[in-house]
């Protein structure tokens, strides 16, 4: 089954559209993951969207990848708090993405970093891993973050994951609820 996105405008893709992404899923670990209390009954994940370099920078962490190793800033520029909702995308030539949209604070907050950080490397980290990463080629006005993922399983899981939503059929049950 193929979840598209209804009423996808265009000029708003082209908008959030990036050149490099990176296929970096699962394969890198920032630090170790908090631990759970047994009081908590579900905890939303943490969610940090990060500044990122292939360069040493005093300050930032350094996160060992596959193909090399990526520098964070040590501070997230968006967290959990900024994220309104992710969703899983599909195309028109069937390829995936994860979507993010944030609150109206964090489409603030994201428009002024993409504005400072043009060309820059963007990261996305959930409860302490790496799961993507893209360079910013565009303004980033209009509250949302678009990234390439394998496949739609990939995507469906993800958006679960950022929402704290542990079946796909929460997913699908939200992205068909007004």
């Amino acid at each position: 089954m193929k979840t598209i996105l209804k009423g996808w405008n265009a000029k708003i893709w082209a908008q959030c559209a990036f050149a490099s992404v990176m296929g970096l899923a699962g394969c890198a670990q920032v630090a170790p993951p908090p631990t759970k209390s047994a009081s908590h009954q579900v905890e939303s994940p943490k969610i940090g969207i990060y500044l990122a370099q292939g360069i040493p920078q005093e300050g930032f962490e350094q996160l060992a990848i596959p193909d090399g190793v990526l520098y964070l800033h040590p501070n997230p520029a968006l967290t959990e708090v900024d994220v309104f909702k992710a969703f899983p995308i599909v195309d028109s030539r069937s390829l995936h993405y994860l979507g993010m949209s944030f609150t109206k604070p964090g489409a603030a907050k994201l428009a002024a970093f993409g504005m400072e950080n043009q060309g820059k490397l963007l990261a996305l980290v959930v409860d302490h891993e790496l799961l993507a990463s893209l360079t910013m080629r565009q303004q980033l006005d209009h509250g949302l973050l678009i990234f390439a993922v394998d496949s739609e399983k990939k995507a469906i899981d993800l958006a679960a994951k950022l929402n704290g939503e542990k079946s796909l059929e929460k997913v699908q049950e939200a992205l068909t609820t007004p």
